[in-house]
């Protein structure tokens, strides 16, 4: 059945996301994409892609594909969703340095997932509001954002989620020239990438290592 395939695929891009090989990811999102005729699933998948891109850097075709994926709940929005798709949104807007859009978004996204209740959901976009108030400059409400986030990935034991918040924790204490801090937060995040032979994370938490050191 369609369904199955659809199914298939994303758990492959999932994987591929996960280790960040994104063109295979990105491969195996484009070939559910085809098959999906189902309305949430496809905005999910679309989501997907949509993240893989921002992490990519194409941040044109990013805001794309999250767009394809609010568009294709037109007719039937699911509020969980559409959280995860404005949350990834407002990082695009991050990127491109239009931060009250990306703080807007980031500020809708918590709201709809608090309103259905997705703890993860809720944890992610917290730390994509503790980044965009990084950015801004508001250190004391980007650290209650993380620190929220830390709280629930904590609980729910997730090491993904544990390795990002904690480069964004150590980037953030070393904005505020606390550097053994900063140094306990991005090592943790370098180990739990490591376990995970996550390059992309890898990749960012020894980038933040080193200007740390410098």
């Amino acid at each position: 059945p369609l369904e199955k395939q659809s199914a298939v695929r994303v758990g492959l891009g999932d994987v591929f996301s996960l280790s960040a090989d994104y063109e295979q990811a990105l491969e195996q999102y484009d070939l559910a994409a085809l098959v999906e005729q189902r309305s949430h699933y496809l905005a999910a998948i679309h989501r997907k892609r949509g993240r893989v891109l921002e992490r990519f850097g194409l941040y044109d075709r990013s805001r794309e594909a999250f767009e394809i994926a609010i568009d294709s709940m037109k007719d039937n929005l699911d509020e969980g969703e559409a959280g995860h798709i404005y949350s990834g949104l407002s990082l695009v807007y991050y990127h491109r340095n239009e931060l009250d859009m990306a703080v807007e978004l980031g500020n809708l996204a918590l709201s709809m997932l608090e309103r259905v209740g997705d703890e993860r959901g809720v944890a992610q976009a917290c730390n994509n509001l503790g980044v965009v108030l990084r950015k801004t400059g508001d250190l004391q409400l980007s650290e209650n954002y993380l620190q929220k986030c830390l709280a629930i990935m904590e609980k729910r034991a997730d090491s993904y989620g544990l390795a990002v918040c904690h480069n964004n924790l150590g980037l953030l204490a070393m904005d505020a020239h606390l550097w053994e801090r900063a140094v306990g937060f991005l090592e943790s995040s370098l180990g739990l990438f490591g376990t995970m032979n996550n390059r992309h994370g890898l990749a960012r938490a020894h980038d933040s290592l080193g200007e740390l050191f410098d």
